[in-house]
């Protein structure tokens, strides 16, 4: 893919760019309530009622528990990288929502429409990703 002026650069440059680190960092934190907070913030306003909101919003914590070794990055068992356990739990949560479910959604909209799909999902640390990779 060539560079353009609608594209500067590759999205991986923007992301040396930021210190994702102290980014990240910061969200450990967080608590509970507050990951209920965004949620419920970053899809407002709502498109269902505002109790259908809350009520999905409560789901999502219950379906990403605050158990550390289910949370993200994954497999890495209780490490909590010196932050909090809500840490992990809002990584996987946000990974979800802002990734794997835009991904599918695709995908499904694509293979729906006629045309062939495929995804593939990184499962190995990639090079110089840091402790998170």
């Amino acid at each position: 893919m060539a560079q353009t002026d609608c594209i500067p650069t590759y999205p991986l440059g923007y992301l040396r760019k930021v210190n994702l680190l102290a980014f990240l960092s910061s969200l450990g934190q967080i608590s509970m309530k507050q990951i209920r907070n965004l949620i419920i913030a970053n899809f407002s306003p709502p498109i269902v009622s505002t109790q259908e909101l809350e009520r999905t919003a409560d789901k999502l914590i219950e379906l990403y528990p605050d158990i550390p070794a289910l949370g993200s990055p994954f497999n890495t068992g209780n490490e909590t990288f010196g932050l909090s356990s809500v840490f992990k739990q809002a990584a996987a949560l946000d990974g979800d929502v802002a990734f794997q479910a835009q991904r599918r959604n695709f995908n499904q909209v694509a293979a729906k429409a006629g045309l062939k799909t495929y995804g593939y999902l990184f499962t190995e640390p990639q090079p110089d990703s840091g402790p998170f990779g």
